[in-house]
């Protein structure tokens, strides 16, 4: 448990999480299960890709309800835990993104997570494109405030991507997941471990998204 998250470990590339959100009614709350990647700078410890956990009637979560603990207990081994114990590659949490699921993100639909993803996974080429792609002016504003993630991204990858320094991306892609440890304040949880584009450097075959 870290402050109003129930973090599964271990924690890699990928963290796996029950959100218990507050809500207006301070004798109320919403439990959320959740997934987000962690090779990116972040500012905050925020969850993108989760859904709502529903009670079995339609009553809202209540902390002064009598065996509430059991229930919640019981609907987060039902519905949240099966799909968070599945995802444990990259490649898993692109393929949930690209489920359908409504409110869920493409992790390719914005340019700048795209970017992320195939410097991950070591489709250097594609992450040029991308690269190139985000320094369009309708894009890129001229104006984004330093240390905007839209400007770290290209401005920290682009010109590893134009050496093909594959170590030098893995460090960065490294040292965001560190960052992003941090800001979800679970460091002692996260454990580094080697991207896709570093098995390859060592000339191994990884599974596609490892």
């Amino acid at each position: 448990m870290v402050q109003r998250h129930i973090v599964l470990k271990p924690v890699g590339h990928i963290l796996r999480a029950i959100h218990l959100k507050r809500t207006i009614d301070k004798a109320s709350f919403d439990p959320d299960w959740g997934v987000t990647y962690m090779f990116a700078p972040r500012r905050n410890g925020g969850i993108g890709w989760d859904e709502f956990i529903q009670r079995r009637t339609r009553h809202s979560w209540r902390i002064d309800e009598p065996g509430l603990d059991e229930e919640l207990a019981e609907r987060i081994e039902e519905v949240a835990l099966p799909i968070l114990r599945s995802i444990t590659s990259i490649q898993d949490f692109m393929d949930l993104t690209a489920s359908g699921r409504p409110l869920f993100p493409h992790w390719a639909a914005i340019p700048a997570r795209r970017l992320l993803f195939e410097a991950a996974l070591g489709d250097l080429e594609g992450a040029r494109r991308t690269c190139c792609l985000l320094w369009h002016p309708k894009l890129m504003p001229r104006n984004a405030p330093s240390g905007d993630d839209l400007l770290d991204v290209p401005q920290k990858l682009g010109p590893l991507l134009a050496e093909d320094d594959r170590a030098g991306i893995a460090r960065q892609l490294t040292a965001w997941e560190r960052q992003s440890a941090q800001s979800f304040k679970i460091e002692k949880y996260w454990q580094p471990s080697p991207f896709p584009i570093e098995l390859q450097t060592s000339g191994t075959t990884p599974a596609p998204g490892a």
